[in-house]
């Protein structure tokens, strides 16, 4: 009875074995589920999952109390490795919308939307005009949505830092107490070694 037997990612193992009838038969077999092999580590990373939405809590209710602006550089301050990306990431599709916006020649309804907002008119009388290229006038979209592009890159970020929380992929940053601790403990470690 000949077998062959490959791996597929999804469902585990699948075997198709050859009968003696010539008729090929499936049979599955369930992946294995890893998660109960190491239980020391797994209780290890309850904890510090624990802790880190434990300090996500506080870090959220601090960040309620402030006004956008503040919110968004204490996040960059806490949380500036998460921070950057996110920002580069959204001010990327920003900008990108807005050029395909201006190449594909849709400026004109948009203009008379800002108008209803109140856009000043020289602003207004710029976009439309001519001799200004899509670049050009994405760029000067770019910068009239700021406030919204603040609030985007900040909802954008707090949503990957509580994803990555949660995952334990990161930790929080110690207070700066604990943190000379750390830094003292490590240098007084390095020295006694020869």
């Amino acid at each position: 009875m000949a077998q062959a037997i490959r791996l597929c990612p999804l469902v585990g193992l699948v075997s198709r074995r050859v009968t003696p009838n010539t008729k090929w038969s499936l049979t599955l077999i369930r992946p294995r589920n890893f998660s109960t092999i190491n239980n020391s580590k797994s209780s290890k990373n309850d904890v510090s999952q624990s802790e880190n939405i434990r300090y996500w809590e506080t870090f959220e209710a601090e960040l309620r109390q402030l006004t956008l602006i503040q919110r968004y550089k204490k996040m960059a301050k806490e949380f500036w490795y998460v921070g950057i990306p996110v920002v580069g990431v959204t001010s990327a599709l920003w900008l990108a919308s807005f050029y395909l916006i201006a190449a594909s020649g849709y400026v004109k309804p948009l203009v008379a939307k800002l108008r209803d907002y109140g856009v000043h008119e020289t602003i207004a009388k710029t976009l439309e005009s001519e001799k200004m290229g899509p670049l050009a006038i994405a760029v000067i979209m770019y910068k009239l949505a700021s406030p919204a592009r603040y609030a985007v890159s900040i909802a954008g970020t707090v949503k990957a830092i509580k994803f990555l929380l949660k995952r334990g992929l990161i930790k929080p940053v110690p207070p700066k107490d604990k943190l000379k601790e750390i830094v003292l403990k490590k240098v007084s470690g390095k020295s006694k070694t020869p």
